[in-house]
């Protein structure tokens, strides 16, 4: 979308703000404040997600901060321990202990449908079929078939631990919102929570895979729900598990590479598939917790365990159905990371491999910006060579959508359905956004520096991807689309600022531009305000969108 230039390029020089009215931030940082609402130009330059003021009410920080003890008592809560303190699980210490202690049963309550007269379960169709059409989208990485085929022989068939059963009848409660069951998700949640401690309490090797699927599972959930705080303690837990059982240095098809040296002995893969959910596993919670830390504005769990992108073994992951026809990524001892970096990548043709390599290049782009100084010479020349990456992933990338144009629709049930139309829908959407998002973090700070309206044009061109989106083909969707859509948001809040602030005093009639950045910030809310009606569960989408219409309505207000 080509924008009509400004006539300037900047905001106009403000008067010194009174003491005290200055931004949180700048006030920390002693930098100058224009106290623009409701993003000062300091923190729209930093590319800061909230900028915060103290006008007689508490902060975002001192809210959170204020949520905390009623987090922990909805915890208590969950786990049925109402008035007793909480230990969080750390699985490299339970580990050690798990062969000296009982296995913990988790009890059926009244309401709860039964399988047997035994107390085992299975989980009801119609909850099933619900999961199964949005498992990929809620991080499974488990092959679908082989799962479907041992849980549909439960109870009788008991390698499908209850651990795993029960967060696929919390996504299918989620996702389906049947009536009959709809009332049970509290229990349920209750339910899968005293598993998941039972099973990390005696954790046996064969059962990892499903636990470590049951934190990514709980983590999206609780994400969906708005429910931060709780999504990134499963990430963490999630993170602990691959690097207890080393599933980021996958070196051979033997194992997982440096056995020896792990917290967790997982058994030896039996073939392409089960090799295949291992690569699948650690992609699965390395892009869940680089994209969750910056929208929670916290340290990766990754970084926090000290784990460096040169310790990343593991290569990018396949697509299921490719690790059932016998395909397996080529190996490497170059850190995948730095490969990805410093060759040309052109293998794109795997949707699971597209999602993973965005997600490195918008990580790389958020450190290399946060880190670096825009006037510094090499930053620019880091930010070159990452631009230069970035470009060469999208030309690529192109290769997949045109393939998806022509794909047939598979089975839900099968592999296969990664190239289905709802989640092929989805996973371009996100991948697509993702990547705008990459290009404004990147270009952010030297666009402020030159005046130049690069982050604009992106910003723009994410809004042009929702102009032809089919909501009801979409349906779920990830919900850190909802913190993407607020970047992107914040860039045509900040654009109509700026090109308001050059129009002559007493100009009513909007320019040219104005009306396209408008429209196209519009496009964003609609689109938002339609998946939150189609999915009222969204409670995360639903508030990115409360925020992005107060930051609307005060652009109205001036």
């Amino acid at each position: 979308m080509s924008i009509p230039s400004s006539s300037a390029r900047g905001i106009s020089h403000t008067p010194p703000l009174e003491r005290g009215k200055a931004c949180l931030r700048c006030r920390r940082r002693k930098m100058k404040c224009d106290g623009a609402r409701p993003m000062c130009t300091q923190c729209v330059r930093s590319d800061q997600v909230e900028c915060e003021y103290t006008d007689g009410t508490l902060t975002g920080s001192q809210i959170l901060e204020q949520n905390v003890a009623h987090l922990e008592a909805r915890i208590r809560e969950l786990e049925g321990k109402a008035g007793e303190s909480i230990t969080l699980h750390d699985p490299h210490s339970t580990f050690s202990q798990a062969q000296s202690r009982p296995s913990a049963t988790v009890t059926v309550p009244s309401g709860v449908p039964r399988g047997d007269p035994s107390g085992r379960w299975q989980v009801p169709e119609v909850l099933l079929d619900s999961f199964v059409n949005h498992a990929y989208a809620f991080g499974f990485f488990l092959n679908m078939p082989r799962f479907l085929a041992r849980i549909s022989r439960a109870p009788q068939d008991q390698s499908v631990p209850p651990v795993i059963q029960y967060a696929v009848y919390l996504i299918g409660l989620l996702t389906s919102q049947d009536p009959l069951y709809v009332n049970t998700e509290p229990r349920i949640l209750s339910l899968s929570m005293a598993a998941l401690a039972a099973a990390v309490s005696n954790i046996q090797p064969e059962d990892l895979l499903y636990i470590l699927q049951t934190e990514i599972l709980l983590s999206n959930y609780f994400f969906h729900k708005d429910r931060r705080l709780e999504g990134a303690y499963h990430v963490t837990a999630a993170v602990s598990f691959v690097l207890g059982s080393n599933l980021h240095q996958i070196t051979d098809w033997k194992g997982t590479g440096a056995v020896s040296t792990a917290a967790f002995q997982l058994p030896m893969p039996a073939d392409a598939i089960e090799q295949g959910e291992r690569i699948n596993a650690f992609w699965t919670v390395f892009c869940l917790d680089r994209c969750w830390s910056v929208a929670l504005g916290s340290h990766s769990a990754l970084a926090r365990r000290n784990l460096l992108s040169a310790q990343i073994l593991t290569p990018l992951p396949f697509d299921m159905i490719d690790y059932e026809q016998g395909l397996l990524p080529e190996l490497s001892t170059v850190p995948t990371i730095q490969k990805l970096l410093t060759e040309q990548y052109t293998d794109i043709t795997h949707f699971t491999t597209a999602r993973a390599m965005v997600v490195i290049l918008f990580s790389e782009a958020v450190s290399l910006t946060s880190d670096g100084r825009s006037d510094d010479p090499n930053f620019r020349a880091r930010v070159a060579s990452l631009e230069e990456v970035i470009n060469q992933y999208k030309r690529n990338f192109s290769t997949v959508l045109q393939h998806l144009q022509t794909a047939s629709e598979p089975s839900p049930a099968a592999s296969g359905s990664l190239l289905g139309r709802p989640y092929a829908a989805r996973c371009a959407l996100y991948i697509q956004t993702l990547i705008i998002c990459t290009e404004i973090k990147l270009h952010a700070p030297l666009d402020q520096d030159q005046g130049v309206n690069t982050i604009l044009s992106h910003a723009l061109q994410a809004a042009d991807i929702l102009q032809d989106l089919d909501v009801t083909t979409v349906g779920y969707v990830d919900p850190f689309l909802g913190v993407m859509w607020t970047i992107v948001g914040q860039v045509l809040v900040h654009a109509l600022m700026v090109e308001r602030s050059m129009q002559p005093v007493g100009t009513t009639a909007s320019s040219e531009r104005d009306t396209i950045i408008q429209n196209a910030l519009g496009q964003i809310i609609n689109v938002m305000e339609a998946l939150t009606v189609a999915d009222p569960t969204a409670t995360l989408l639903a508030h990115e969108l409360r925020n992005l219409r107060q930051q609307q309505a005060m652009l109205h207000s001036t």
